[in-house]
């Protein structure tokens, strides 16, 4: 099996400058490990996260608070399947960026916004889910 570098999350409890890959592998890390308040980490106070599911019967959507995910009354979706593979796309010129999981009919997009300041989490803004 060949292992593939992606990111990095150099960050603990502490602040530090974290990358466009260590943005989202900070949010990977909390979703996998079921840590809702350090996902909702990720919305800022008085903010919401738009989620679509996409399959191929149907597109439903959501606005998710960041008060429902802290407790995890919505759960966003991570890079479940093994054959995943995490990516992000350059930000835009207002700091925004994205990025994706994708395998095997199972594509997941988060959005986010620009990083407030070094050491600050980028807003989550919007995943998209997509089930072939």
């Amino acid at each position: 099996m060949e292992s593939r570098g992606f990111g990095g999350d150099c960050c603990g409890a502490e602040g530090c400058s974290r990358t466009i890959e260590g943005q989202h592998l900070h949010l990977l890390r909390a979703i996998a490990a079921e840590d809702w308040s350090a996902v909702a980490a990720h919305v800022p106070d008085g903010k919401s996260v738009a989620y679509t599911e996409v399959t191929p019967e149907e597109q439903e959507k959501a606005t998710w608070s960041k008060a429902k995910i802290a407790v995890g009354e919505v759960r966003p979706p991570g890079c479940g399947p093994i054959d995943t593979l995490p990516s992000c796309d350059a930000a835009a010129a207002d700091g925004s960026f994205s990025c994706r999981c994708d395998g095997g009919g199972y594509h997941i997009s988060y959005s986010f916004g620009a990083a407030p300041a070094p050491g600050g989490l980028a807003p989550l803004v919007g995943i998209e889910a997509q089930m072939d």
